[in-house]
């Protein structure tokens, strides 16, 4: 029997890598992709499709930005689309709030408010777009 394989000097010795990522994205690699983390992915996505006025165009903008990831490995375009559908989603889900912004929106851009010099400038590069 080989006692050598047990020596105290083998033990301690750290293994050699064999990814060549960094340590700590690891961890930080399970932690996004945690059953919780994916449960809240679905519950996002599902409240969305349920919500929006055209879901064909929010799974269109998160299949881009899912392929967005694959290319660059950056987890922010697919949180940027979360975030916006997720607040029109809100907005369509109540037509209510929808017809107040939608109003105050109006009454901002006809000049029915005074607004400032910045707001005008806001304004000016929202209405560009």
């Amino acid at each position: 029997m080989r006692t050598d394989i047990l020596s105290p000097s083998r033990k301690n010795k750290s293994r050699p890598r064999l990814s060549n990522r960094k340590a700590g994205a690891i961890g930080d690699e399970q932690e996004a992709f945690s059953l919780s983390g994916l449960e809240q992915f679905a519950r996002k996505v599902d409240f969305i499709c349920r919500n929006v006025k055209y879901p064909e165009a929010f799974v269109i903008d998160l299949m881009k930005s899912l392929r967005t990831i694959a290319g660059n490995g950056s987890m922010q375009p697919l949180l940027d689309c979360l975030i916006s559908w997720e607040a029109t989603a809100e907005l369509d889900a109540a037509p209510q709030t929808r017809k107040r912004i939608l109003k105050a929106y109006s009454d901002l851009t006809s000049s029915k408010t005074k607004t400032t010099s910045s707001r005008k400038k806001f304004l000016e590069l929202v209405n560009a777009e």
